[in-house]
């Protein structure tokens, strides 16, 4: 009797060493997209992530802290095919079973993130993206090309002047016409991160005309004085009449197309930046005199 509960003893202990494998072996977790979570460098990025399904859909899409990334006041939700767009990053779906996501370069201070949240039926996963911030470039040079020339009138800044002669001899007037006008210039690009490099350094350069002042590589528009600025020219109001000085100026644009190569401080690769320096400028004047009765003192 006792030899046949010893039997049993065992064939119970055996049994719960096999209940005991069995609880210890998980299944696999089961996912939609190939990627649970990835790290990009600071640089623009592609991630192109695979799926195994073709019927999900993009639920939201949400900040690492949680919060929901809104495209205005839209929160970003795509189901089919598309593309939701966002101020760094654009998630495209060309395929069914495909997902690619364009990440723009980081010049923030530190890591960014974005957790895409997918469902199909009653499962949900996330995909967590995560991307470091940018080390920087350094200046190397600017190279320009004249693109395009131009005219154009204007009366912005010219001197006007009413001189009322009340006496029997002629009054010479000076007048400087340049004296208020500018000289503008800036840079513009259509590429991405064009100024945001910059930080809060100033990047001196050389532009492609002469000039003694100091141009700095920038999205803000640049205003000198007018290198005419010291032209006068002198006006006789005849005695007793009422002299009434008018005029226009000629500015001259030009559009030079720029090509500004960088060097990466993570990859030491270089980087080029394609754009535009717009520059106008005054270069000549035309008066207009008009006499006139003086009016009763």
């Amino acid at each position: 009797m006792n030899r046949i509960r010893l039997i049993m003893f065992f064939i119970v202990a055996i049994l719960t060493s096999f209940v005991s494998c069995s609880d210890d072996l998980q299944e696999p977790i089961y996912r939609i997209s190939s990627i649970e979570e990835v790290t990009v460098e600071g640089e623009s990025n592609t991630v192109d992530i695979q799926m195994t399904e073709s019927d999900w859909i993009i639920t939201g899409v949400y900040s690492i802290n949680g919060q929901a990334i809104t495209d205005g006041d839209k929160p970003l939700h795509l189901e089919g095919l598309g593309t939701l767009d966002s101020r760094w990053f654009k998630i495209t779906r060309e395929e069914l079973s495909s997902l690619k996501v364009d990440i723009f370069e980081n010049f923030e201070d530190s890591q960014r993130g974005m957790i895409i949240k997918i469902k199909k039926g009653s499962h949900t996963e996330e995909i967590k993206i995560l991307q470091v911030t940018s080390q920087g470039y350094q200046f190397k040079e600017i190279k320009y090309s004249l693109k395009e020339e131009s005219t154009f009138n204007s009366n912005r800044g010219f001197p006007q002047l009413i001189d009322n002669n009340y006496s029997d001899k002629e009054s010479p007037v000076e007048m400087y016409p340049y004296r208020n006008t500018r000289e503008t210039s800036y840079f513009k690009s259509e590429d991405e991160g064009a100024f945001n490099w910059v930080g809060e350094d100033d990047i001196e350069v050389e532009v492609p005309v002469l000039s003694n002042t100091k141009y700095f590589y920038n999205s803000a528009t640049t205003s000198h004085p007018s290198k005419l600025n010291d032209i006068t020219f002198t006006v006789i109001a005849p005695p007793g009449k009422q002299l009434k000085v008018t005029g226009e100026f000629k500015f001259e644009k030009q559009v030079f197309s720029y090509m500004l190569t960088l060097i990466n401080n993570r990859t030491k690769e270089e980087k080029e930046i394609a754009g535009e320096w717009i520059i106008e400028k005054p270069i000549s004047y035309t008066e207009t005199l008009e006499l006139n009765e003086l009016p009763e003192k």
